[in-house]
């Protein structure tokens, strides 16, 4: 899952560090489109469907990790 939000919205170029399952949404850069498109890739990517009241309780990368893995 990180690789594939690394290599998408190219974080390495944006971020000074290395990203962790422990970041932030809010830390990783997206603006509002690119947030809508990770989730809509990953929905693809991963076969699932994130309803807004489970987007509410997503507050970093270990919690769409853990999302991911509860719905596979």
């Amino acid at each position: 899952m990180l690789k594939y939000i690394e290599n998408r919205f190219d974080l390495k170029e944006r971020l000074p560090n290395s990203i962790s399952l422990d970041m932030n949404l809010s830390d990783i850069g997206l603006d509002e489109l690119e947030y809508q498109e990770m989730i809509m890739g990953l929905e693809d990517e991963f076969g699932i469907e994130f309803y807004d009241s489970d987007l509410a309780n997503l507050i970093t990368l270990r919690d769409v990790l853990n999302f991911i893995i509860s719905k596979g």
